[in-house]
């Protein structure tokens, strides 16, 4: 959806209720609080019991906050003074920009039953890859779903008029029909802003036949690219763009100015005639480029921080295509992002460079150190980024030695994260390396996901206990027996080991498994078990 159409959204959702209606709005993606689930949940729960006058619930969990937002909309007595007369609606825009954690795109979260007078609006793109779209398929019914149709052109001047007001231009009447008619070619919101920011450059004695529009909206983009690197130089744009998509999930304006202080083809192309004395990048340059690409940039929220990414779908695949393609170029991105979050070039630690006029030297870059804590407060960016980036470098022995087989990297994350999390990075690891020691680590983490989920410190002595037979993993296994966790080694072998018919071992069931069914696609499999419903009577005297 455009801004447009947005704002249209919140005023007829108004109109529909004769303006006694409280509407409840999230912009997902655009904001650090509407970027996770967690975060977007609290804010949700927050705003509507503020709005019914309400108690407020603090929920110490993702499970608390899931059940209180639930209970919040369902017909509960936490909800009942959302009567008819005074309806809530709750518009949900762009699912898709959710960050995957807590399992947002499975949309588990969402409940099929709410209060009558409760109205959920929701919007999101329809790829499969995306994950949103067919998993509401599995819990709407298929009259809940409603095509987005293009934008009517009388709105779409509307829309223009609107933007032109605002810089306080205006176009003749030949550059207005001009837009309008690629406009159709084109009916994207997205193109009708690129095309517009392109238009406000435009002179009234400009002659049309001399304006080339782009035809798409991935031409569109790219011209902007190009107009950014003619501006600001191609190198530093490429790198920064590049670093910024190559990203896991974003980076902050720290974390982009201390990479990009330690790559030495945008300082040599930045500093033509003389060495700084401080070998860094002049701040204001990458101000400028946020200022030029701000309305395609937002910052959002991710492992406690605010970080800076791409807003829309498009620019993300235009800059994957433009800026990381070529293979040892990627390599070379993921690498300098391992590097940072490695603390290679921290402490101190001089970073050898050769400048324009062939001399080398030593210089200290001044960036963060990363630690695994911060005092008491995990480095988050650290424990989720780390591992990622080292396995998209192929960089495997530091990959072992830093993250995936460095038993306190490993003990850290499953505290501060999630036991999913911790798998998600040998899953990657699996798709893009496929090491045996890794896969094997991978499996046995699958059979004991519920006992650490239970308790994380019993990591260590699941590992040992499932893989202490492997020789190739005596390293680890030997570490995981030095563990100061105390636990009750068997004398004989009770846990299932790596390499059996036992892939998975599902968690959440309260007694016996009873029943089991899968999809007929294989995607799907479903386990029930009985459950003991008891109810107890008080009797007084």
């Amino acid at each position: 959806m455009a801004s447009g159409d947005r704002n249209d959204l919140c005023q007829k959702a108004n109109e529909w209720f004769d303006g006694k209606a409280t509407v409840v709005i999230r912009f997902l993606g655009t904001t650090p609080k509407s970027s996770n689930l967690f975060d977007l949940l609290c804010s949700l729960t927050m705003h509507i019991r503020t709005a019914k006058i309400l108690d407020h619930l603090n929920a110490k969990s993702f499970t608390e906050v899931e059940l209180i937002f639930k209970q919040t909309l369902i017909a509960t007595k936490g909800s009942d003074k959302m009567k008819i007369n005074d309806p809530l609606i709750i518009i949900l825009d762009s699912l898709d920009q959710l960050d995957p954690s807590y399992k947002a795109r499975g949309m588990q979260w969402l409940p099929l039953l709410v209060n009558p007078h409760v109205k959920i609006i929701i919007s999101t793109l329809e790829e499969p890859k995306y994950e949103v779209f067919p998993n509401l398929k599995n819990r709407v019914p298929a009259d809940g779903f409603i095509p987005v149709a293009t934008i009517p052109k009388t709105d779409v001047k509307l829309i223009l008029n609107h933007w032109l007001e605002r810089i306080q231009r205006k176009l003749t009447q030949e550059q207005e029909e001009l837009l309008l008619k690629s406009f159709d070619q084109c009916p994207f919101p997205l193109y009708l802003n690129l095309c517009f920011r392109e238009a406000s450059q435009w002179t009234s004695y400009m002659d049309v036949s001399s304006i080339q529009l782009f035809q798409t909206v991935r031409e569109a983009i790219n011209g902007l690219f190009a107009k950014m690197e003619s501006l600001h130089g191609y190198a530093f744009v490429s790198k920064t763009l590049g670093y910024l998509t190559a990203a896991k999930i974003g980076l902050t304006e720290t974390e982009l100015e201390d990479i990009l202080a330690c790559d030495d083809d945008v300082l040599n192309d930045v500093y033509v005639y003389w060495t700084p004395p401080i070998r860094r990048l002049p701040p204001l340059l990458l101000v400028r480029l946020r200022h030029d690409l701000q309305q395609y940039l937002v910052e959002r929220g991710a492992d406690g921080s605010t970080v800076i990414y791409w807003y829309h779908r498009q620019f993300i695949e235009a800059a994957k295509d433009r800026y990381c393609t070529e293979e040892i170029s990627v390599t070379n991105l993921h690498t300098a992002l391992a590097d940072y979050f490695l603390g290679t070039w921290a402490n101190g630690n001089k970073k050898p460079y050769v400048n324009r006029s062939g001399e080398s030297g030593l210089a200290d870059r001044h960036v963060v150190t990363q630690p695994i804590k911060f005092g008491d407060t995990y480095n988050l960016r650290k424990m989720n980024n780390l591992p990622y980036h080292l396995t998209m470098s192929k960089n495997v022995a530091q990959l072992k030695d830093e993250c995936l087989m460095n038993l306190p990297f490993l003990n850290a994350k499953l505290e501060c994260s999630s036991v999913r999390s911790v798998m998600e990075d040998y899953e990657i690891a699996k798709q893009m390396i496929n090491d045996s020691q890794l896969n094997m680590i991978l499996q046995a983490l699958l059979l004991s996901g519920d006992s650490i989920l239970f308790n994380s410190r019993q990591f260590a002595p699941q590992m040992f206990l499932r893989l202490k037979d492997f020789k190739e993993l005596q390293t680890f296994t030997d570490a995981c027996k030095q563990t100061d966790v105390t636990y009750l080694c068997p004398d004989t072998e009770l846990l299932v080991k790596v390499g059996g018919p036992l892939v998975y071992a599902l968690g959440g069931h309260k007694s016996q498994v009873d029943w089991v069914d899968m999809k007929k696609d294989g995607k799907i499999a479903v386990t029930a078990c009985k459950i003991s419903f008891f109810t107890f009577s008080t009797y007084f005297a």
